[in-house]
């Protein structure tokens, strides 16, 4: 076995993102584990593998994964629209417009596709999540909304590779690569017929989920289950418990008190550079511009097309009307997306010998950078536990304050 030839070299690295797609190993080398801390990882049993490096070429962490995005702001479009799904009750219980579920819906119902690869919360442990792959409505229904949370969507590809059947890939920015690169070596482009990307920051570990829950006093063997967003826009946190009772919290204020800084992050989002998934078909996010804020308490997406697959299948739900559009300028997605372009397009791509980023982006980095190692350190853990709520989201937004100077 040739050294540096498995996906060791990642795990060493500290590059995971938990994705699965090295799953996908023919020699079956490859064991995905979990814990309720990181979340996924791959596991490589050292007897069976053979250094044939196929983990290696579809690892969306491995090589210069820079190199993929455009060094303009949101990468190659066709159309940038304002979107929202026809269907008020999936636009008022999806994150954001219910764009996503709507296409799938009707892709499903058009044989354009016969599954769609998506994240689902685990009916056994409400803090982790499964990929799954939806040929049904009720299966594309029981995933929607978004998940703050590592997600195996990789780990599809072997379910998929075999089967019969076209299908559709929903995902962060670093799983449309994976998949991107594995449809390129496995030649899967006349399986794979269109990728949705969602517009990211960073996502998290479970435990994550698991400090929230224990910040507002709840514990996680009396939860039911967790949908992070929800009942319009920006929604609320739904945490439903085992003896029937739920707990709502504001979304954004959820965000910004547990995810915002960085706490819990992997090492690969502070190190990404592609916030709107610039290689899927179609980009998908919340539209979050001060002309909404006050007037829609649905929802409404951001929607990019990049393709002409992904532009014809917008307008044919448009002329259908499955979903409401409305072109936007390119500066929208820009000060709908300021603090997180920011981050990843500037803050990324600094190399601390020019003098273009400014010292508040300077600082959100350096944070973002301290809080990923001193989460990682379970001996912080208990320090952090008593850092009251209110501090917590007052840290939060400053680091989103910085991000947007």
């Amino acid at each position: 076995m040739r050294k540096g030839s498995n996906i060791n070299i990642v795990l060493e690295r500290d590059l995971c993102i938990g994705c699965g797609i090295c799953k996908i190993c023919p020699e079956k080398a490859i064991v995905l584990t979990y814990d309720d801390w990181s979340g996924y990882k791959p596991k490589l049993v050292e007897e069976k593998c053979v250094g044939c490096g196929l983990c290696l070429d579809l690892c969306p962490s491995y090589g210069n994964f820079l190199e993929y995005c455009k060094n303009s702001v949101i990468g190659s479009y066709l159309n940038i629209y304002l979107a929202y799904a026809c269907d008020d009750k999936i636009r008022y219980e999806a994150s954001s417009g219910g764009i996503v579920t709507t296409l799938l819906l009707w892709a499903l119902e058009k044989n354009v596709i016969d599954g769609a690869i998506l994240t689902k919360m685990s009916k056994e442990n409400p803090i982790r999540t499964e990929v799954c792959v939806a040929t049904t409505e009720r299966e594309v229904l029981s995933c929607m909304g978004s998940k703050y949370n590592i997600s195996p969507v990789g780990a599809a590809l072997s379910q998929i590779k075999d089967k019969e059947g076209k299908f559709a890939v929903v995902g962060l920015p670093c799983h449309i690569l994976a998949y991107k690169k594995a449809a390129k070596r496995l030649k899967l482009d006349q399986k794979i017929v269109f990728y949705i990307g969602l517009f990211c920051n960073h996502t998290s570990y479970p435990q994550a989920t698991k400090f929230l829950l224990e910040k507002e006093g709840i514990n996680l063997t009396d939860v039911e289950s967790i949908s992070y967003r929800g009942n319009g826009w920006p929604g609320f946190m739904k945490i439903y418990l085992k003896n029937g009772r739920k707990k709502l919290l504001p979304s954004q204020e959820c965000f910004l008190t547990y995810f915002s800084s960085y706490f819990f992050s992997p090492l690969r989002c502070l190190v990404c550079n592609d916030v709107t998934a610039e290689l899927a078909d179609i980009s998908v996010g919340d539209a979050w511009l001060p002309e909404l804020k006050k007037s829609d308490r649905l929802g409404s997406s951001i929607l990019i097309t990049r393709s002409f697959v992904g532009e014809k299948l917008i307008k044919n739900l448009s002329t259908e009307g499955r979903i409401c559009i409305k072109k936007l300028p390119l500066e929208k997605v820009i000060q709908s997306q300021k603090g997180n372009l920011n981050f990843k397009k500037i803050n990324v791509a600094w190399n601390g010998r020019t003098r273009t980023l400014n010292i508040a982006l300077r600082i959100s980095r350096i944070l973002a950078f301290i809080n990923h190692y001193f989460s990682k350190n379970k001996n912080f853990y208990p320090i952090l536990r008593k850092i009251p709520k209110k501090i917590l989201l007052l840290y939060g937004k400053g680091i989103e304050t910085l991000k947007t100077v």
